[in-house]
């Protein structure tokens, strides 16, 4: 999260930033307690819009911060739309 921190400090408020967050745990407590100061930290529940595809993470996400923006990412195939598929 040290790389994430410098990321937060450098852009701020300035543009909004997506945060994907991938996890192979289910539920993951302390991942959820350090995004979340994070954000308040730096002031950025507006700009920061927190998405995973893991629902019960955003569950925990919600239940810890309610002013923290979250998206759920709910696509069934890894290619984003908009991203070129080349077929031979």
């Amino acid at each position: 999260l040290v790389a994430l921190e410098d990321l937060l400090k450098l852009v701020g408020s300035q543009k909004y930033i997506f945060l994907d967050i991938k996890t192979s745990k289910l539920f993951n407590g302390t991942l959820v307690k350090k995004l979340v100061a994070l954000i308040k930290q730096y002031h950025l529940q507006e700009t920061v819009i927190v998405e995973s595809f893991n629902p019960a993470f955003l569950i925990e996400m919600r239940l810890t911060a309610r002013d923290i923006l979250l998206m759920y990412d709910f696509t069934t195939n890894s290619i984003a739309l908009g991203e070129e598929v080349q077929t031979q």
